[in-house]
């Protein structure tokens, strides 16, 4: 399995790794024919869980610019399934976390889980912006991310 060079001693497969959680339902579109949610559902998991971090952290301060997505690394892990039956769980569990804060962009490593077991992680890098381009992150929203840059889980 491909390991992130980013993530250093962080294993994002251990929900201990994150302090920020967000859910999103497992929506029938999601998925194929078989019941399997779709590839690129994962990436849709994925924003949800970015977005929400970002709203959280820009909360008290404001969000003053935009961001954008440069990169994005994901590790299907084992698949998800469509919830069937009154017992299953209709959300995927977002844990994201901050891995770096740059001069203008923000490294995060995220994991998705159902069941309480790990189906992918990744790490994505987002660039601010504003409608000349990428831009310097200023001094309180770096401290406002880094409030989402926990020290990493013991390994397990």
């Amino acid at each position: 399995m491909h390991t992130f060079p980013e993530t250093g001693a962080i294993d994002l497969g251990n929900p201990d790794s994150f302090n920020y959680w967000t859910d999103d339902r497992i929506r029938f579109a999601d998925t194929d024919q078989m019941g399997h949610v779709n590839n690129g559902a994962y990436a849709n998991y994925l924003e949800t869980g970015r977005v929400a971090i970002l709203w959280s952290a820009m909360a008290d301060i404001g969000l003053d610019h935009g961001w954008v997505i440069a990169r994005l690394t994901l590790d299907y892990v084992e698949e998800v399934l469509f919830p069937r039956g009154a017992d299953a769980d209709p959300f995927i569990h977002i844990g994201t976390r901050v891995l770096k804060v740059g001069t203008k962009s923000v490294v995060f490593g995220q994991g998705l889980f159902v069941d309480n077991r790990v189906r992918a992680k990744a790490v994505s890098t987002i660039v601010a912006v504003d409608k000349n381009g990428s831009i310097a992150i200023s001094d309180p929203v770096r401290e406002a991310l880094m409030r989402y840059a926990p020290e990493p889980a013991p390994a397990g």
